[in-house]
């Protein structure tokens, strides 16, 4: 939330003179937005550039620099507070304002100035686009006929010789331009105070708005409700309201000696070396022990009021004051300053540092720590100081416990090496592990796996905040700062005791505490564990999952096939426990032997089947059906289906029998080249026509291909002219290749055998004479 009041409203609402006398009021300084895009527009019209030229308006902005001092305008360093005001101006600055690249030049500007707080913004955007997050908003307007006289009234010489009637229709013309612009459109922003001053003249005005400010910073001051105003930003709203009551115990006045004369009832008097005794009242001592002091004791105290009986004092003022001092010195030498923390609110502690109210973020309190936010409540800290000013005092208890840590762990890095032991204090436990103090600032951590050979042994089980214990340094690693310790170093190792009493070949018992996708951890002692990888889970089943087998908390026996010390690995098996059932698969299930089987899981390349309760088959895609065609696995094998198929082959390394569905039924190209032979002559139907020939069904359910080169004896330009769909022809078989699944056939080839044929039962006929040959036949024209 930013410390900006914008005032929006429409052309002639009285924005810029409203938030002058505002300004005034209130201390803040005025932004006069309408005197940045006057300023513009006076310097576009000295150029001669018009409102169309967007790219030459593009260029000159990267080359004006406006800035404001003292409430006047400067562009390229030259006054133009004056120039600004005239007519010409006055009537095309709407036309460059609502230009996207000048409003977001003005923007920047705005922003650049207004962005450290303390400033009234006016403008036609201010509170809806370029500060929305502002914390005072106001919305002026007026009719338009108001409006009109307004200016008429103010700007005489600008609108010299026009009637009020002209000023109202160039102010509705505005008003028309302004809503309407797709960059920034007039709106009223959110949160705003709407003051329609139609009917209002300036005071009544200036107090609707003084009277909302004041709401405004009084909520903001109440920092105890500061969660429920603000929970998205309670850290920073807090030091923004912590700057007014912070401020309100800054004393005026100087800090002198005085010498105690007298003990009364009510206080002290003093001599101060004025004309009048100085009167220092009991109820200026909070926390002081007022029997402390005794008469011609020399104390220092800040006057605080001064009248002709009576000098009054303060000691609480002068020990501030003194504070004060000590602040200072903080914040420019990085000394350090004792704060005791007297409130947690949301957000940080509330600190008294001699008198002066103190904000220490929960982030800035104990590196990475907030126990028990109330339990430090009372306590006395030492904090550096991060921002002071006279309405802001923010510290930091981090930057002392950094700097004193940064100190220590130097040394002991200096002093130290792995393998040592360190005595420690259990500081922090988490879910993974805990920390310890070995010193003041320097901590290790220990993790969960390092806390004890049993993976079950975790530190939220066997410690406690507060905890003795040594550890030996794991790593110390000075470029990250940090320290990993061990209490399991410390403790006999499990694992080579348990391989001193086993060896490889033994059969051990373990219980499954880890199932993962490529196999199974099983703990076979405290702090010793196996590994079975799911290639050694079965001899004869296909394990997608060791989870189809194991499952954690499963007692099993395994035999050790492997341990490498080094890596502390010990290698377990489940099926080397029996002998190898594939050693005598041929006997169980012999090749050819036909099987009922049910249908296990479908993949995209086959089906997996279940034989009996150690086997399982595999029917790849391809030895389903002995015709091409695509097969959809999935409409036409249902899982727990049951399904006759032959045994082919055996796949012992991937543990499973090859089955086919297609070996059941004769190969159809063995059929056809048994029934009719190379050469031979087969009737087919015409199923597919293409450019380069046509495909024929054949006897068995397959499809033969007769190229367009084998249709007919001549040239032929298309396939239909010989060749009909679906009617009946006879076909020569000149070649079937059954590893590729193709027959070739001819339709011309067979149309040359049928004529032989015909040749020979005309030669043969009655009434042929001997010696006639084919010759004579062509001769005399009768074939």
């Amino acid at each position: 939330m930013l410390k900006i009041i914008t005032i929006d409203g429409p052309a002639g609402s009285g924005k810029t003179t409203i938030a002058k006398l505002l300004s005034n009021r209130i201390g803040f300084s005025h932004l006069d937005t309408g005197s940045i895009y006057r300023a513009i527009t006076m310097h576009f019209l000295e150029k001669n550039i018009q409102s169309k030229e967007i790219e030459r308006i593009a260029e000159q902005l990267r080359q004006i620099d406006i800035t404001i001092n003292e409430n006047k305008i400067f562009i390229n360093s030259h006054d133009v507070s004056e120039k600004i005001r005239s007519r010409e101006i006055n009537n095309a600055v709407a036309l460059y304002a609502k230009i996207p690249e000048v409003r977001d030049f003005v923007r920047k500007i705005q922003k650049t100035i207004a962005m450290k707080g303390g400033y009234i913004v006016d403008g036609r955007d201010i509170g809806s686009v370029v500060f929305p997050e502002a914390f005072c908003k106001f919305y002026l307007d007026a009719s338009s006929t108001v409006r009109a006289l307004r200016r008429l009234n103010d700007n005489k010489e600008v609108f010299k010789g026009k009637s009020l009637d002209e000023v109202e229709k160039e102010i509705k013309e505005r008003d028309e331009i302004d809503q309407k612009r797709v960059v920034s459109p007039l709106i009223i922003p959110a949160d705003a105070m709407v003051i329609d001053s139609s009917a209002l003249d300036i005071d009544e005005v200036m107090q609707k708005m003084i009277a909302f400010f004041n709401e405004r910073i009084d909520i903001l001051c109440d920092h105890r409700e500061t969660s429920a105003i603000a929970a998205e930003n309670s850290e920073e709203l807090f030091k923004n309201a912590l700057q007014n009551f912070t401020s309100q115990a800054i004393p005026s006045g100087e800090i002198c000696e005085g010498k105690i004369i007298q003990i009364t009832n009510d206080g002290i008097f003093l001599d101060i070396k004025a004309k009048t005794d100085a009167f220092l009242p009991f109820s200026d001592f909070k926390n002081t022990d007022k029997s402390a002091y005794k008469t011609g004791d020399t104390i220092e105290v800040v006057i605080v009021d001064r009248t002709s009986a009576r000098i009054t004092v303060s000691r609480q003022k002068a020990l501030h004051l003194q504070g004060i001092e000590a602040i200072k010195k903080s914040l420019s030498d990085g000394s350090t300053v004792n704060g005791k923390i007297i409130e947690a609110i949301k957000g940080g502690y509330v600190v008294d540092i001699t008198e002066s109210r103190a904000f220490c973020p929960y982030s800035e309190f104990m590196p990475g720590r907030i126990d028990d936010t109330q339990n430090q409540c009372g306590r006395i800290f030492q904090f550096k100081v991060l921002e002071f000013s006279p309405r802001r005092l923010v510290v930091s208890h981090k930057a002392v416990v950094a700097e004193n840590s940064e100190k220590n762990l130097k040394k002991f890095f200096s002093e130290r090496k792995n393998g040592d032991i360190v005595n420690c204090t259990v500081k922090k436990i988490l879910a993974y592990g805990m920390f310890a103090e070995i010193s003041e600032g320097v901590d290790g951590f220990i993790h969960n796996s390092n806390i004890s050979w049993d993976r079950a042994d975790t530190a939220e089980k066997l410690f406690k905040a507060g905890d003795t214990i040594n550890a030996r340094i794991l790593l110390l690693d000075t470029e990250k700062k940090r320290i990993d310790l061990s209490l399991r170093d410390l403790q006999e190792d499990p694992f080579v005791r348990y391989i001193n009493e086993h060896q490889q070949n033994d059969l051990v018992k373990g219980q499954a505490v880890k199932i993962q996708s490529y196999g199974a951890i099983i703990e076979l002692a405290k702090g010793v564990d196996g590994y079975i990888h799911i290639t050694e889970m079965s001899w004869t089943r296909h394990v997608n999952h060791p989870r189809e087998i194991l499952k954690e908390g499963d007692f099993v026996e395994a035999k050790i096939i492997e341990i490498i010390p080094a890596e502390r690995r010990i290698r377990l098996s489940l099926r080397q426990i029996t002998d190898n059932p594939w050693t005598a698969i041929n006997e169980k299930y012999p090749i050819n032997t036909v099987i009922e089987a049910e249908v296990k899981a479908i993949i995209n390349s086959g089906v997996f089947f279940r034989i009996d309760a150690d086997y399982e088959g595999f029917l790849e895609i391809n030895d389903i059906s002995w015709v091409t065609e695509k097969i959809h696995l999935k409409e036409k094998f249902k899982k727990g289906a049951k399904e006759k198929a032959k045994i082919i082959g055996y796949n012992s390394d991937k543990h499973y029998i090859q089955l086919g569905i297609k070996q059941l039924t004769e190969n159809p190209y063995q059929g056809l080249r048994r029934s009719y032979g190379i050469n031979g002559i087969v009737q087919g139907k015409v199923v597919k026509i293409l450019p380069g020939g046509a495909f024929i069904s054949l006897p068995g359910g397959i499809d033969g291909f007769c190229p367009i080169s084998y249709i007919s004896e001549n040239r032929i330009e298309k396939i239909e002219d010989e060749l009909a769909l679906n009617t009946e022809c006879s076909f020569l078989i000149k070649e079937i290749d059954e590893a590729r699944r193709k027959i070739l056939l001819s339709r011309r080839d067979s149309l040359r055998a049928e004529a032989r044929v015909e040749m020979q039962k005309y030669m043969k006929a009655p009434g042929m004479k001997e010696g006639f040959s084919l010759a004579d036949v062509f001769k005399n024209n009768q074939i």
